[in-house]
């Protein structure tokens, strides 16, 4: 997947800006954050394979995304 793919994408968008101020304040603090940026990519991923299986059931077609 691309990263202009990923820009397009709102959650993904929203993901990416999140990770990266998770980042920042844990360097900034010095705390571990890999959980919380963990659920996110898992909130995001599922949230995508929700959406493409209900899109498959109304037009019988599944993206390939990768």
């Amino acid at each position: 997947m691309s990263f202009k793919k990923i820009l397009q994408c709102r959650r993904s968008l929203i993901a990416v800006f999140s990770i990266a101020c998770l980042t920042y304040l844990g360097v900034e603090r010095g705390i571990d954050v890999s959980i919380a940026i963990a659920g996110i990519v898992a909130a995001v991923c599922g949230a995508n394979s929700y959406e493409n299986v209900g899109r498959a059931k109304h037009t019988g077609k599944v993206d390939n995304v990768g």
